[in-house]
């Protein structure tokens, strides 16, 4: 429709020229004197003169008026769906975020099946130089209670120091104060492991009271070994760094790099045991 107005607009301007030229012609002439009947048609060519123009401004002037408003309706068009597909892709990073954190409790779920579990979400972290605690968003209300273990999907995280009815407090293994019975994976002999405030920075622990004539090499397991009435056994704790040796035997060390990246830490599950 727009296509054949143009067509039109074009014809008419063609026509009203012709007839401009055709009324020039039988005024046109050297050394005349300007008759009255020449005063009449220069007036008369005035007429097709001043439609050309105003046909001219007015079909122009609203063809690009029509064009301009058909611009702001697509630009107002395309504004509305840029601002659906950024909520779309909100809402997709919301679902997928949810997606992954599933996953990860469903991880934490299936390899204790036995068990029964609660799982939390990091609120907050207390960290300074001797501690490393974590606020969860879980509490006496939900069933768990003070020494309960918790754990994330890449093993022991600590245990639970205090509880109000919705939240709770983690001290981690890392804490320069924690303290508690580990074993070698291989060889299943119970050693000692505990937090250390230059170690926690990095992650890792130190074991000791290490059976005289027992090496560790890097890469070698720890797990916790079920003695001393905090945490159950068989949860993996970490892998040997660095194996110390001293002059007296005894004495010697280890240094175990933790499976858990505490700087990334959101999500654990705790353990909730009835006897304890």
């Amino acid at each position: 429709m727009r296509n054949e107005k143009k067509v039109l607009y074009k014809v008419l301007k063609v026509l009203i020229l012709i007839i401009v030229l055709i009324c020039i012609s039988f005024t046109n002439g050297a050394n005349r004197k300007v008759t009255l009947f020449e005063n009449l048609i220069g007036r008369i060519i005035e007429i097709p003169q001043r439609a050309y123009v105003w046909i001219d401004k007015t079909f122009i002037k609203n063809e690009d008026v029509g064009t301009i408003e058909s611009l702001e309706q697509e630009k107002t068009k395309l504004s509305e769906e840029i601002a659906s597909l950024k909520k779309e892709n909100i809402d997709y990073q919301l679902v997928k975020s949810e997606n992954e954190d599933l996953k990860k409790q469903l991880n934490v779920k299936s390899q204790y099946d036995d068990k029964n579990m609660v799982v939390a979400n990091i609120i907050s972290v207390e960290s300074n130089n001797w501690d490393e605690i974590y606020i969860i968003d879980k509490g006496y209300n939900d069933g768990i209670k003070p020494r309960d273990t918790v754990i994330s999907n890449d093993g022991l995280v600590g245990y639970i120091y205090s509880c109000t009815d919705s939240t709770s407090k983690v001290v981690a293994i890392i804490d320069a104060t924690s303290n508690f019975s580990v074993r070698a994976t291989k060889t299943g002999e119970e050693i000692s492991a505990k937090g250390d405030l230059k170690l926690k920075e990095v992650g890792c622990i130190r074991i000791s009271s290490i059976p005289k004539g027992v090496v560790y090499s890097s890469g070698d397991t720890i797990e916790t070994s079920g003695i001393g009435g905090i945490y159950p056994k068989g949860i993996m704790v970490g892998t040997v760094e660095s194996f110390i040796k001293h002059e007296n035997p005894s004495e010697n060390e280890a240094i175990v790099k933790a499976f858990v990246d505490f700087n990334r830490l959101e999500i654990v599950a705790i353990i909730v045991e009835d006897n304890k």
